[in-house]
């Protein structure tokens, strides 16, 4: 089977297929936590759809699966002979009460057979630092209503304090420590080894970057726990090298104009000029943030300076916590700079441990954003990651 063959359709909520994917997209899509080994995957000549953990091309991709016993997801099986699988029936449920008791508001819906439920009625199970939620009835993955995703809104401001444990709960602390020690003796190098020091310190930034974007792509799922570090021996390493250029760009297209009218106004001598940089300066603050959501959940949005800012103000007060953030990283790395001139190893590894530990804070809150907002922000036309 090629690896460029675009064979695979998948259905994750029992609603509708997507496809057709190339077998290293479905491998990103499994990394990367927007499928899970409970999603349904079907290609040309089967009968049927099968769980991806049951495939043995994507099953020893998958983490862990929730419910080992649990059925696929019952879907309309695809005509014979069609290229691209029929979407499946819709499973609706009247009203938004939880079927099994009708006096409590649903929260959930499952993807196999489509009730609603309340929180007395399904099983949330944690595997590690992750958890998944399933239907008592049936075993099928369930995933928030909309009008639960509507209810998150309200709590919007407690959920994204929880983003400031998220590095450190479960195996998170340790993979803090070891990203720090890893980044810090690559950003040494770079200070000690001539050219081979710089790419070294080069890749290390790339790297952090990629699992930055992937942060944001799970916190924007909704789901908890870490994800896995970027595999360098395996396909991720085509996805190492993507999102570094990308925020080179958003940073280019925030804060270009205002560099741009700084430099006019030295030219010019012209203070009038250069207080015409403020402005631009903060709008650059703004654009910067969202400009990166837009980037990892595999939109372009961030091209598009209109949609960037109006996606800013329909989340405007959430969105405050995630340029907060933003500062407080600068700031402790300027203060790490000045405690390296005393201490410079302690103070060079304090300041590291502190920026990456924001970095995923930062990073945890941009794709919490995304999830409480999502109907607001209304990208899914934008994606073309072609997953809803």
């Amino acid at each position: 089977m090629a690896d460029n063959e675009r064979i695979w359709h998948l259905n994750t909520d029992g609603n509708q297929s997507y496809g057709p994917y190339t077998p290293g997209e479905i491998a990103q899509y499994i990394r990367t936590g927007r499928i899970e080994g409970t999603a349904s995957i079907w290609r040309e000549g089967w009968t049927n759809w099968q769980r991806v953990a049951d495939v043995p091309d994507f099953g020893g991709m998958v983490p862990n699966v929730p419910v080992p016993n649990a059925p696929a997801p019952t879907m309309r099986t695809p005509t014979k002979g069609a290229a691209t699988p029929p979407a499946s029936a819709p499973a609706t449920s009247a009203g938004t009460m939880c079927v099994t008791h009708p006096e409590v508001n649903a929260g959930w819906q499952c993807g196999q057979c489509g009730a609603l439920l309340c929180d007395a009625c399904v099983n949330t199970l944690k595997l590690q630092s992750a958890s998944t939620t399933t239907c008592q009835k049936c075993g099928g993955p369930c995933s928030p209503t909309k009008q639960a995703a509507a209810a998150a809104r309200g709590s919007s401001v407690p959920l994204l304090f929880k983003a400031f444990v998220y590095p450190i709960s479960g195996s998170g602390l340790s993979m803090v420590i070891i990203g720090t020690i890893f980044f810090g003796i690559l950003r040494m190098a770079g200070d000690f080894m001539g050219i081979f020091g710089w790419a070294a310190a080069g890749f290390g930034i790339a790297y952090m970057t990629t699992y930055t974007f992937r942060v944001i792509q799970v916190s924007a799922s909704g789901r908890d726990g870490m994800p896995q570090w970027p595999n360098l021996l395996g396909s991720d390493k085509a996805d190492i090298w993507w999102p570094l250029p990308v925020m080179l760009l958003i940073g280019l297209i925030s804060y270009g104009p205002a560099i741009g009218v700084v430099i006019g106004a030295f030219a010019a001598k012209s203070i009038p000029l250069g207080l015409c940089a403020i402005p631009l300066f903060l709008l650059g603050i703004l654009y910067f943030p969202m400009g990166i959501l837009s980037a990892a959940l595999w939109t372009k949005i961030y091209l598009k300076p209109h949609i960037v800012l109006r996606s800013v103000f329909r989340c405007f007060w959430t969105y405050l916590v995630a340029m907060l953030i933003q500062f407080i990283i600068g700031g402790i790395n300027f203060g790490a700079s000045i405690l390296a001139a005393f201490s410079p190893l302690a103070g060079y590894f304090t300041g590291l441990l502190l920026s990456f530990y924001l970095a995923l804070v930062w990073a945890r809150v941009l794709g919490l954003i995304y999830f409480i907002n999502s109907d607001r922000l209304g990208w899914q036309e934008h994606s073309y990651g072609r997953l809803p």
